[in-house]
């Protein structure tokens, strides 16, 4: 199966955000054909004056007043949706996988399209996005609704997600939202343990990060019992 894994992340980068598209990436080459197909934006010069004027200008101007500039830019979206369909009729794939929901409101396919995430957009305000005025909430809000119609799933992270779903979207848009529990592959032999002395029947973990219940922490702890 060949796949057109689309992400504005290097693959390669262990430490971009988070490690996610890496480690996602790097798994399913392991069994597939995949492809990584670089959504970010801009890419080009025309690109680049789209980006300063219709997002950084913006951007600085809110922020000069203390609020927050939506994440979900139609005009970037916009863009961002044309270049990833260039881009994709250079490649064959069966399947889109992604870790970006920005750049799929206008893009549509006759393949199937999977995109990761940890979270709906609608629950992140007040949570971790503060200061953003009500328009562009309603603006992100609708965008989001158009990506979820475009796709075949959304897969998310945690039960937590799957809740905020049922506050704010309709049963046929949380029918495209599903549960798809985070893998732990753990070789004892790659662990480095420093020479201490663990008490082989107790494993301890350590969650470094912020919003944890978010990130399906509880998942992990429920893996490893």
């Amino acid at each position: 199966m060949n796949i057109a894994f689309v992400t504005r992340f290097d693959v390669n980068d262990r430490n971009a955000r988070s490690g996610v598209p890496y480690s996602m990436f790097h798994a399913l080459s392991k069994k597939y054909n995949v492809t990584w197909v670089n959504c970010s934006f801009p890419q080009t010069r025309f690109d680049g004056w789209i980006n300063f004027l219709f997002d950084q200008k913006i951007r600085s101007f809110f922020q000069f007043f203390g609020q927050t500039f939506s994440l979900y830019n139609p005009i970037i979206c916009w863009f961002t949706s044309r270049n990833l369909k260039k881009q994709l009729t250079k490649i064959n794939y069966d399947i889109i996988i992604s870790t970006e929901t920005e750049a799929f409101p206008f893009l549509k396919q006759d393949k199937p399209i999977f995109i990761r995430t940890d979270k709906i957009f609608p629950s992140t305000i007040n949570y971790t996005i503060f200061g953003m005025p009500r328009i562009f909430e309603i603006i992100s809000k609708i965008l989001e609704i158009k990506t979820l119609k475009n796709i075949t799933y959304l897969l998310a992270a945690s039960n937590w997600m799957l809740d905020e779903s049922k506050k704010y979207y309709s049963s046929s848009i949380q029918k495209k939202i599903k549960l798809v529990e985070t893998g732990a592959n753990f070789d004892d032999d790659k662990i480095s343990y420093h020479k201490r002395i663990y008490n082989k029947k107790k494993l301890s973990l350590l969650f470094i990060g912020s919003f944890a219940q978010k990130k399906g922490v509880n998942i992990a702890f429920d893996t490893m019992n």
